[in-house]
């Protein structure tokens, strides 16, 4: 009996630990999503921001401006979800490939979909930068006149 007892109570705190295991392997933050989309030697040329629904977008090219949209929200929380409703489409060209995120006020979609925990820092960071908007033809990397 005494037995059972020591064996079931191993049962409960090994799958305890599973459980925390798994849902904590589902938070990560905006700067090591970021981190993990590039590989070593990756530079980003540019980034293309366009929003989704108003048809207009923005180009960051400028070094300072792109080390600005990686490094100031690199400490928001995320964690893995699947339904979120995305407003920007973000591009990121390097000098290897290019990527496509997508970023919503309450997700961002990195390598996988993740709900944001907190503060969206880069929504707030998007929403309120100061630059021209244009309309941006993705094909052609063109502005339209």
């Amino acid at each position: 009996m005494k037995k059972k007892s020591v064996i079931l109570t191993l049962i409960l705190i090994l799958f305890g630990m599973g459980i925390f295991l798994v849902n904590w392997m589902q938070y990560t933050t905006y700067g090591a999503g970021m981190a993990n989309l590039f590989s070593e030697g990756e530079i980003i040329d540019e980034i293309i921001i366009e929003n989704r629904f108003e048809n207009y977008g923005f180009k960051l090219e400028d070094d300072e401006e792109i080390k600005k949209f990686i490094a100031v929200p690199s400490n928001m929380r995320l964690k893995r979800d699947q339904n979120q409703r995305m407003e920007y489409d973000i591009f990121i060209r390097t000098n290897k490939k290019s990527y496509l995120l997508a970023l919503g006020k309450d997700g961002i979609q990195i390598d996988r979909n993740y709900k944001i925990i907190g503060d969206n820092i880069l929504f707030q960071l998007i929403e309120n930068w100061d630059m021209e908007y244009e309309h941006i033809d993705l094909r052609t990397n063109e502005v339209i006149q």
